[in-house]
């Protein structure tokens, strides 16, 4: 199971990683354990990969946030900004008002999301689950990501 929890900086580690095993351990006895951990920025892939995520409060807009997250690829870099690209999310959850845009940035041939968001006035958080595709084909990795009060 992978786990992410709030953290109020981006240099503290917020995911973990946990299973059960198959056979339970015996007490007091050693147990060894081998894995492997893949990064799909290491694996051979044609799909984009995150490779910025910003976050903050949006200035003269009180009580709005927004994330700016940037896909990267070499396929991704050979589409124009009149490609059909969209952005596709899988889940949204606590969020009262939502808007988004993607665009290509040109400058370096990434593409770029804004998701602009007012999250519940109780405190919760939102979480964002997206992913770019064009006319069915998938484009890039899932992009996850949860919001905390804290955060800000």
């Amino acid at each position: 199971m992978l786990y992410t929890f709030p953290s109020n900086k981006d240099t503290v580690d917020n995911v973990a990683a946990f299973w059960q095993p198959d056979l339970q351990p015996a007490k007091g006895v050693p147990y060894d354990v081998d894995y492997l951990l893949r990064y799909l920025s290491t694996e051979p892939s044609s799909l984009g990969i995150v490779v910025a995520t910003r976050t903050g409060q949006v200035p003269n807009a009180p009580g709005f946030y927004e994330c700016v997250v940037d896909f990267s690829s070499k396929t991704l870099a050979t589409l124009h900004d009149v490609d059909p690209v969209k952005a596709v999310f899988d889940s949204i959850a606590g969020v009262t008002d939502m808007k988004t845009i993607l665009q290509k940035n040109n400058f370096n041939g990434t593409w770029r999301l804004f998701i602009r968001f007012q999250p519940p006035a109780a405190p919760q958080e939102a979480r964002f689950r997206v992913h770019l595709e064009m006319e069915g084909q998938l484009l890039s990795e899932t992009w996850e990501y949860a919001w905390h009060e804290l955060m800000m």
